[in-house]
């Protein structure tokens, strides 16, 4: 049974050629699961709305969400990341509750400075975001129009970082907050056009690098997806 869509979202700050081998990933992972998604230029990809091209902000983010949650017709779903990489694993978990549930589990993997190759890296610290969010589809329609309701317009100027209005659900919405971890992590792009910045890295704890096996090298596994390179 498809209880669970899939919600992608992006705002095309990865490269083209990069973001399409993205979604075709995300395809393979999420294999049979509907997917809606809410883009700023037309995609074919899943049951697409576009927005058009309202530009990059924490608001817009959640905008994109709003928009594409009032599509969704499961009792679940998994909210997706145009930087980051999924697994079975992943969209196999159920809220056992409602509240908001995020994975735990997740790795950076380094991107690449513009004209500059680097060696890939695998690096975590303990938090997550909308990436790893999965929840009831009516509670983050719930929580998400009433943010709407109160702010239909987007606060200016246009701040870059988040904001306590602007940030997971759960955190300030008075809803609750729950963590889950799989076993096979989510990798997550660290590249300057993210909307959160590139995050600064941190050395990784060797103990857990067995649950990377999933993924394999971290420079085969960068190249494969910046620069096309598949064994």
């Amino acid at each position: 049974m498809n209880d669970l869509t899939l919600l992608y979202y992006t705002a095309h700050k990865l490269p083209d050629d990069c973001a399409e081998r993205v979604r075709a990933h995300l395809l393979e992972s999420g294999a049979g699961l509907p997917i809606i998604s809410v883009s700023q230029k037309p995609l074919n990809f899943g049951e697409n709305i576009c927005v058009g091209e309202i530009g990059q902000s924490f608001y817009n983010c959640y905008k994109q969400i709003y928009v594409g949650v009032q599509k969704v017709k499961t009792p679940f779903v998994a909210c997706c990341e145009d930087d980051t990489l999924y697994n079975p694993e992943h969209f196999a978990f159920r809220p056992a509750e409602d509240a908001f549930y995020y994975n735990k589990s997740m790795w950076y993997l380094e991107g690449v400075r513009k004209g500059v190759r680097r060696g890939g890296i695998f690096w975590h610290k303990w938090q997550t975001g909308m990436f790893g969010c999965i929840t009831r589809a009516d509670l983050l329609l719930k929580v998400l129009k009433k943010r709407f309701d109160f702010t239909p317009e987007e606060p200016m100027p246009r701040r870059h970082y988040a904001t306590a209005g602007w940030q997971e659900p759960g955190r300030f919405d008075g809803e609750r907050t729950e963590f889950f971890k799989t076993k096979i992590p989510l990798i997550t792009f660290n590249y300057f056009n993210a909307l959160g910045g590139k995050a600064r890295s941190v050395v990784h704890k060797p103990a857990e690098e067995t649950y990377l096996d999933y993924w394999g090298d971290a420079t085969k596994l960068k190249d494969n997806f910046w620069h096309g390179k598949n064994d």
